[in-house]
């Protein structure tokens, strides 16, 4: 798995939040469609406007927190916090200065979710049972969104990591 270890100062996102569960991969089915759903109803759309963002950029983050040990978890849709208020109805979340164990992927569209998925399982089943760092405690597991229509789109998984 291709990941680099970075440290990062301490920022603020917000955006649209949705409940799920990680029980029977349900968060793998309900994220997509919370996506198309906010593309559809115009919620995505006006989430770029109130971060500042033009047509065709994506939003800079999906960001799952509020875990617990029934499996239930929170996501959200969401953009880094700038110079800009904050529009009534929208979660605001405060990342800490943190490390990051951040894998690379090879998402480019909806298309490769699944991709993006399988990232996902493996950096549990395979990288933590043998990487020489351990999840943080931090409640924050991120995707990084890059790029636009016209430059293509990138994620990279960012999962907070200490030195085990």
């Amino acid at each position: 798995m291709n990941y680099r270890i970075e440290q990062k100062e301490a920022f603020e996102v917000f955006g649209l939040e949705l409940k799920t569960t990680v029980i029977n991969g349900q968060c793998f089915k309900d994220i997509p469609e919370f996506w198309l759903k906010c593309v559809q109803d115009g919620r995505f759309q006006e989430l770029l406007q109130a971060a500042g963002k033009k047509s065709g950029e994506l939003v800079d983050v999906g960001v799952t927190y509020a875990h617990n040990p029934n499996g239930n978890l929170s996501y959200m849709l969401g953009c880094i916090k700038r110079d800009r208020a904050v529009p009534p109805g929208y979660t605001v979340l405060s990342i800490p200065k943190q490390t990051w164990a951040i894998f690379q992927t090879e998402w480019k569209s909806e298309s490769d979710d699944e991709k993006l998925h399988e990232v996902w399982r493996r950096i549990y089943s395979e990288w933590f049972p043998v990487a020489s760092y351990e999840h943080a405690d931090c409640d924050y597991d991120l995707e990084v969104y890059y790029g636009d229509e016209q430059t293509g789109y990138s994620v990279e998984i960012w999962i907070p990591v200490i030195r085990k």
